[in-house]
């Protein structure tokens, strides 16, 4: 399966030592691969879709779309908390994959994984997204990190 050998080489490279746990998404969104995968990578369209809900924002977004690279998203809550996240980009298959770390507040000792697949779907209308986020230290941050993904996704799929 193209998710597990992603996931592998990413791991591979020693990024994710954080913990066992992870979660897995998959959604259908309207629109192609190289679309979402843009998505992802293009700060304008970040800005428009990465926060969880009407009343935040997305101030900031940063791309360096190289291994390596790094990238840096800031939200920004209705009463004005700003929430940063953070990491280097691990695998950049446009517009079949993308995997980097994710750091909260850029904090490296809790960095863990994310692993995106992007599938064209059977009618060609749309793609498959799955979403691996892996590196987890326990059940509750799983529980935590599945329902954020899926106000993500949700805001997501509104956008495109």
């Amino acid at each position: 399966m193209e998710s597990s050998t992603s996931a592998s080489r990413a791991a591979s490279r020693g990024v994710w030592q954080t913990g066992q746990f992870s979660v897995r998404i998959v959604r259908a969104l309207p629109c192609s691969p190289v679309v979402l995968f843009r998505a992802w990578t293009t700060p304008s369209i970040i800005k428009k879709w990465f926060h969880t809900g009407p009343e935040w924002t997305t101030p900031a977004a940063e791309v360096d779309l190289r291994i390596g690279g790094h990238y840096r998203i800031a939200m920004q809550d209705a009463a004005g908390k700003t929430y940063s996240y953070g990491g280097r980009y691990q695998e950049i298959r446009e517009p079949q994959s993308l995997a980097f770390t994710w750091a909260p507040y850029g904090d490296p000792a809790v960095e863990t994984l994310l692993v995106l697949q992007f599938r064209p779907g059977l009618a060609g209308s749309n793609t498959e997204l799955e979403l691996s986020h892996l590196g987890l230290l326990h059940e509750q941050m799983c529980d935590d990190h599945e329902a954020v993904w899926n106000l993500f996704l949700d805001r997501l799929g509104q956008t495109l």
